[in-house]
Order: structure tokens, then C-alpha cells, then sequence
């Protein structure tokens, strides 16, 4: 007959494996190890000492070992018995995670999301519907901020989960990839490169560049810079904008050129043509990220839909606008 506190795992269950140990006695046990005393622990745990003292002493006649040594007026923990306190000190934490996990899940909790205002619009409005659809008792709130502000909120705890521009940097952090997007070039309509169907990188060296400021996210500035010297091209900036929209005016007036994506075709103005890059060279990634410690029901969830989003591999942007058509008429090749 097992002793009590134990159990015997069934069904299909390999039968060779040891009978599991229910939290309680591992509460028990935790708690003589921080007394080093049954009798203080049995107050404690608002239980008898004798019975207290019974149930451990059977539980380690189950383990065949002595967690504890025991004399008149000392209680100490054997070696053994410090590895098994450690273990049971884990158990319970997760048995408490768990625990929290329903409770918070249950209770609906706002989820706080934060995305970059360089992010897919398609893609924000997707990941919204498909969270409400999968989880409405979970409502998000939705918070722009540049990168480096959104894993600082992320950090402190002021959001749970980030929709950033990829590469970040952070060891205490998840990161999960979503979608990749080609950057193209925007181009003013009277320029001689706006009758090509397509651009090489090095055919922009003359032309200057309208560019987001480095120190707004420095490792993606850093990634496109390399590429487009790899290619041939060091870029000479002429005008810094804080968003991909702004650039545009000035790409408009004949003042350069910028990089984008198909899906900011919508706040095109005229004059503008968007070409694609020979060979793709540079390409967008936007992902999530949470912190690796702090995986609460409402980021599992939230996490959850994002995977049953069918529109991350193949997003639904917008088509080209009229006004993106080029001197010869033909409109711009995607």
C-alpha cells in the first residue's frame, strides 16, 4: 500500500515510472527545511506535529533516502535532501503559475499591444480581428511607440507584448518572426529611372536619399546600410523623416529618393512612381516579442491567434494606386 501523499500513476502510463508525490507533502517538506524544526513548521502549516513528522517519514521510506537528519534538540537537511527541497521549491512555483494562468485567463484581463508605427497597416488590423475572434473575452489595447520605446514599456511592464521591427536585441526576450516584406524604391515620376520596370541599388548612387535617423532604430539602419553598400550604393542622406509617409512629399518634389513597402501605397501623393529592386536585396521583417519570463495566459492567447492568422505569409496589401503610374504610362511592375 503506498504511503500517503502518494500516488500511482495508471492507464497508459509506463508502470515503471515512480509514484508522483502530491503538492501537499512537498509543501510540508519545504516548510520543515525553512523551520529546521517540526514543530514550528506544524504550526505553520496549522497541522499536528505527529502528523506531520509521520507523513515525511513515509514519504521518505517511499524514496528509499532520508531527506532529513534528525536528533533530540536538531533537524537538518541531508545532501540529498537540499536537492529535493530545491526541486520541490520549483514544483510548487509552477504549480502556482499554473494556477495563475487560469485565474488570470478567466478573469479577462486587457491585453496591452504595442506595434511600431512602421509596422504593416494590413497587418495591425489583422492581428486585432483575429485576437477578438479567437479570444473576445480578452480585449486588446492597442499602443504606438518606435522600437526602442516599445521594449522599454515591455521591459517595465507597461505592455505585454511588442509588434517590432526586426532585428532587436534583448537575451530576456522572445522573439518570434511574422512576416518579411521587399523594401521598393520610390521615385519622382520625371526621373530617368522611372522608366525602368526595375532599379539596381547602385543605379540610385547620384540620387540623394530621404532616410529614417539612425538613432530611431539602429540596428535596421545599420542592416539596410550594409546591404545597399554590399550592392554598390552608399546612400547620401539628404532629408531624415521620423515615417515611411513623410518621406514621400519630398520624393514628390524631385528631392530623392526613399525605400518602402507595397503596403504604404495608399498615402502615395502624385508625381510619385514605386519600382521594384533588382534581386530583392533588402527586405523588411516585422515580428513579436515578450519578455521570456513573463508568458501570462493573455500572451499565450494572443500568441495562439497570431499562429492561426493565415494572412501573416501572405498579408492582403492594397493594390498600387492610379497615381503611381510613370511617364510611359505603364504602371509600376510589382
Amino acid at each position: 500500500m503506498l504511503p500517503i501523499g502518494i500516488y500511482q500513476y495508471s492507464g497508459s502510463e509506463k508502470k515503471d515510472m515512480y509514484p508522483g508525490i502530491e503538492l501537499r507533502l512537498l509543501r510540508y517538506v519545504v516548510a520543515v527545511a525553512e523551520e529546521l524544526s517540526f514543530s514550528r513548521a506544524a504550526g505553520r502549516l496549522h497541522v499536528s506535529q505527529p502528523s506531520l513528522s509521520k507523513q515525511i517519514r513515509e514519504l521518505e521510506e517511499s524514496l528509499d533516502t532520508e531527506i532529513f537528519l534528525r536528533t533530540k534538540r536538531h533537524v537538518s537537511l541531508t545532501d540529498v535532501g537540499e536537492l529535493f527541497v530545491e526541486e520541490a521549491r520549483q514544483a510548487l512555483r509552477h504549480s502556482e503559475q499554473a494556477a495563475n494562468v487560469v485565474r488570470s485567463f478567466r478573469s479577462g484581463t486587457h491585453l496591452h499591444v504595442g506595434y511600431s508605427p512602421y509596422l504593416n497597416p494590413d497587418l495591425i488590423m489583422s492581428v486585432r480581428s483575429a485576437s477578438a475572434a479567437s479570444h473576445p473575452r480578452i480585449p486588446l489595447t492597442l499602443k504606438s511607440y518606435f522600437t526602442r520605446m516599445q521594449l522599454s514599456k515591455l521591459r517595465d511592464g507597461k505592455i505585454d507584448v511588442a509588434l517590432v521591427l526586426l532585428p532587436v536585441i534583448g537575451s530576456d526576450l522572445v522573439i518570434e518572426p511574422l512576416l518579411s516584406e521587399p523594401l521598393l524604391v520610390a521615385l519622382p515620376d520625371g526621373h530617368h529611372l522611372a522608366r525602368k520596370r526595375a532599379v539596381a541599388l547602385s543605379d540610385l548612387e547620384d540620387m540623394p536619399a530621404i532616410s529614417f535617423p539612425q538613432k530611431l532604430h539602429p540596428e535596421i539602419y545599420q542592416q539596410l546600410w550594409d546591404s545597399c553598400v554590399r550592392a554598390g550604393l552608399k546612400p547620401k542622406v539628404a532629408h531624415e523623416v521620423t515615417t515611411f509617409p513623410e518621406a514621400l512629399p519630398f520624393v514628390a518634389r524631385g528631392e530623392g529618393y526613399t525605400f518602402m513597402r507595397k503596403c504604404f501605397t495608399p498615402f502615395f501623393c502624385p508625381g510619385i512612381v514605386l519600382r521594384p529592386i533588382k534581386g530583392n536585396p533588402l527586405t523588411v521583417e516585422t515580428g513579436v516579442a515578450y519578455m521570456r519570463n513573463r508568458k501570462s495566459a493573455q500572451v499565450h492567447a494572443f500568441l495562439s491567434a497570431l499562429k492561426q492568422l493565415k494572412t501573416l505569409s501572405h498579408p492582403q496589401i492594397p493594390s498600387m494606386p492610379p497615381n503611381s503610374v510613370g511617364l510611359a504610362g505603364e504602371r509600376a511592375t510589382m
